[in-house]
């Protein structure tokens, strides 16, 4: 990224080899995403043709490259705004809310997003008629701090942030133990997990990245509490068949999402991540001994044990180290 974190846009006024390595990655995971949960993917914003089944090599090809510098007069974006005008959207569950995804073709930047308008989406691709998303704006108005050019960080993949993510996702990809790692601190019962980002963006990994936090929890609440059947806030319901089943499944990876876009446009930093007075915390009480702090990003567990004592209350504690 260039000083003043405006976005390195040398891929797409280079050659084609160039594209094609730099949306090498960003192309899979659109590919793989959008397989999931799309039967057709309708039209390509840039080149104005249908998708074919095989997206990743027509986003990686060099006429999609080619059309790509035409609509940008052969230089870079001019603005925020201009970048922002070659980003599409597919609403993934159509009239949901909270249940679109997006991907700029010239960064290659993608992740879940809110999408009001997801029935009315035009079938090229574009911004939905009845309600599109808010104007880009600059990263230090996103709620969460820091500087930077054009839209925030998504989860997913792209200079604006997601690179980080997508280095994470092997990471994310295979389960923590259900035992407490060695480096937890007193009063930490699970250590928060970095990754959420890239977990985020499939249900598989986000089952990966929640699996050892889950289980510890599951262990740790059953023996503390002789229960099985704890709350979720998030999602209004009863962990009917036990933490680890809950918190993996399907339908609480995609109220987290819903959630998290509630709450911002773009996922939060792993420092605001981790501290245990947001709104992704839930606390579990624990007769005689105080409260878990859960938090369901980062599958980070404290216990604040009466009196003040467990290193994570509600002011914040038990944050990343």
């Amino acid at each position: 990224m260039a000083a003043g974190g405006k976005p390195d846009f040398s891929h797409v006024l280079g050659s084609g080899a160039g594209w094609q390595s730099y949306m090498e990655r960003p192309s899979t995971q659109l590919e793989e995403t959008l397989w999931k949960h799309m039967n057709t993917w309708g039209t390509c914003l840039v080149c104005g043709d249908a998708y074919p089944s095989n997206l990743k090599s027509h986003i990686c090809g060099k006429n999609h490259c080619k059309k790509l510098q035409e609509r940008l007069n052969w230089g870079e974006p001019t603005s925020p705004e201009d970048l922002e005008r070659l980003t599409q959207y597919w609403p993934l569950v159509p009239g949901g809310q909270h249940s679109g995804y997006k991907f700029n073709h010239v960064t290659g930047v993608q992740g879940l997003c809110d999408f009001p308008g997801a029935a009315t989406v035009p079938a090229n691709g574009g911004a939905p008629a009845a309600a599109a998303p808010a104007e880009p704006v600059p990263v230090a108005l996103n709620g969460y701090g820091g500087g930077g050019y054009g839209v925030g960080p998504a989860p997913g993949l792209g200079p604006f942030g997601g690179q980080a993510a997508a280095s994470a996702a092997p990471a994310a990809a295979s389960a923590s133990p259900p035992t407490p790692p060695e480096h937890c601190r007193p009063g930490e019962i699970y250590p928060h997990a970095s990754g959420f980002e890239a977990a985020i963006a499939t249900k598989d990994g986000w089952r990966a990245h929640m699996e050892g936090a889950s289980r510890r929890f599951e262990d740790y609440m059953s023996k503390a509490t002789n229960k099985w059947d704890w709350d979720c806030k998030l999602c209004g319901k009863t962990m009917d068949q036990g933490a680890n089943n809950h918190l993996t499944s399907q339908s609480h990876w995609k109220v987290i999402w819903q959630k998290m876009q509630e709450l911002n446009s773009t996922l939060p930093p792993m420092h605001v991540a981790c501290e245990m007075s947001r709104p992704w915390v839930q606390r579990y009480e624990i007769p005689g001994r105080g409260r878990v702090a859960f938090n369901h990003l980062t599958g980070g567990q404290v216990l604040e044990e009466v009196g003040g004592g467990g290193g994570g209350g509600s002011g914040g504690g038990g944050g990343c180290t």
